[in-house]
């Protein structure tokens, strides 16, 4: 059952459904409680896989039963639980190991928070060490073919849920801020989201205040055009596949959500090498599963079975690690299947080849 899910399903259960109840209690912790292996990078606490009678650990010889305070904590703090599951307001971590792929990040995803009014949140432990912030200098890595001179991005509150202030203007940082960067003023202007501030050189702020700013069907239309363009530049030969993987990376999820089906086909097909895919790649792959449109769903679940697409990632998606993404691979689809063909649920449990055609 996977982090923060609203539910799971289980296989061969077994006939004595009595001695299933810790692993009942572990999957139900994963959804109802967010909480996370012992063994997982993104645990309070790394302990090796194995090693602990947890709940949440994989015990030997037999599932262990215990927990621990801090997750005891987890499960009492309601507003954890109910934050975890509030995807519509919150787009999520930052994505990014370098200031260049961070300040593009904090960008875009501010900007899919704008055209989707999804709250955002940072994490301060993806920025430098020493503080929250990201410094990029003659920088051209949006999409708006500017090369800004100067873009600081700081972090204050990685605890507040940050939204667009219904006043967002350029204004002069205090004397103070531009002493601790050594700028002068009048040299940047700033935009401040509360939790979040971005400083940016004063000649291109009025560009970037735009950029961040655009209308709905400017920037859904900016999205394919990109995707279409950075899949060109690899068939050119112009990128490598590690380049688009890592472009792809650090998008924000309105990217995924503004795919059209084919896109969607093509994109996974890129991905797909035919072995293990790292993974980085197997995030995407469940971001562009979980991000299609209701009005897509059909179409895409056939192409995605009829191309070959599904019986290859059942084959190469992982299901070891700190993450199970082959369990979340296969929790994405379900959904799809239930969300397309709740209607007519017989069709879908008699449809043993998995096509959706049959459900017609």
């Amino acid at each position: 059952m996977p982090v923060a899910g609203d539910y799971g399903f289980i296989f061969n259960f077994g006939k004595d459904y009595r001695t299933n109840y810790d692993i009942l209690a572990h999957e139900l912790a994963h959804g109802a409680f967010n909480l996370r292996h012992p063994f997982s990078p993104k645990s309070t606490y790394q302990l090796p896989r194995g090693s602990t009678d947890n709940l949440m650990d994989y015990g030997k010889p037999a599932q262990g039963t215990g927990l621990w305070k801090y997750q005891w904590d987890l499960i009492h703090n309601p507003e954890f639980v109910l934050l975890a599951h509030a995807e519509e307001e919150e787009e999520g971590a930052l994505k990014g190991k370098n200031d260049y792929d961070k300040v593009i990040n904090v960008i875009e995803m501010l900007r899919c928070g704008y055209n989707s009014d999804r709250k955002v949140q940072f994490q301060k432990d993806v920025f430098s060490w020493f503080n929250e912030s990201a410094t990029v200098r003659d920088f051209d890595g949006l999409y708006d073919n500017i090369t800004y001179g100067y873009i600081y991005v700081q972090l204050n509150d990685d605890d507040e849920l940050i939204k667009y202030p219904s006043d967002l203007e350029l204004e002069e940082p205090d004397n103070i801020l531009n002493s601790l960067l050594n700028l002068t003023r009048g040299e940047v202007l700033k935009l401040d989201f509360g939790g979040l501030f971005i400083l940016v050189d004063k000649g291109n702020a009025e560009y970037l205040l735009n950029y961040l700013t655009p209308s709905k069907q400017e920037y859904e239309l900016q999205q394919r055009q990109f995707v279409t363009s950075i899949k060109d530049l690899y068939d050119s030969k112009q990128y490598t596949r590690q380049r688009v993987l890592k472009i792809l990376r650090t998008s924000s999820q309105c990217l995924y959500e503004s795919l059209t089906k084919d896109q969607r086909i093509s994109l996974l097909g890129f991905i797909n090498d035919g072995s293990n895919i790292p993974e980085v790649a197997e995030k995407i792959v469940i971001d562009i599963i979980r991000t299609t449109p209701e009005e897509q769903i059909r179409l895409f679940l056939e192409d995605f079975s009829k191309t070959g697409l599904l019986a290859e990632y059942n084959e190469i998606m992982n299901d070891f690690g700190g993450d199970d993404n082959y369990t979340q691979f296969i929790f994405e689809l379900l959904k799809l299947y239930l969300k397309e063909f709740s209607d007519d649920l017989d069709c879908f449990f008699s449809n043993n080849s998995m096509g959706p055609a049959l459900c017609r």
